[in-house]
């Protein structure tokens, strides 16, 4: 039963991240992210970074949009880790972190 209160998240958090994909190639082409191909990958061709961003903004979105009020106290955590692990995957894309 669980599964019919996961499911309108799980298709908003898909739809809007799958819409906003292509927009965010878009910003990386122009300002020339990309991950050249190394040998241990399986692409041949550079990959456009910032993907995280369409992720994060779905899966926000949805919690939000999806979230009961009485249940919103419990995400604030989670919501702050989200946004503590987007920042530095942000930040990553742009310029590299060192291990």
């Amino acid at each position: 039963m669980i599964i019919y209160h996961i499911l309108p998240l799980f298709i908003t958090a898909f739809a809007l991240s799958y819409l906003l994909i292509p927009h965010i190639i878009k910003v990386a082409h122009y300002k020339g992210l990309y991950k050249p191909p190394e040998a241990r990958d399986a692409h041949e061709e550079e990959t456009p970074r910032l993907g995280g961003i369409a992720i994060f903004s779905g899966l926000t979105f949805a919690l939000l949009l999806w979230t009961p009020n009485q249940f919103f106290s419990h995400f604030q955590a989670l919501l702050s880790a989200f946004l503590i692990l987007f920042l530095v995957g942000v930040r990553d894309d742009i310029k590299a972190i060192l291990p």
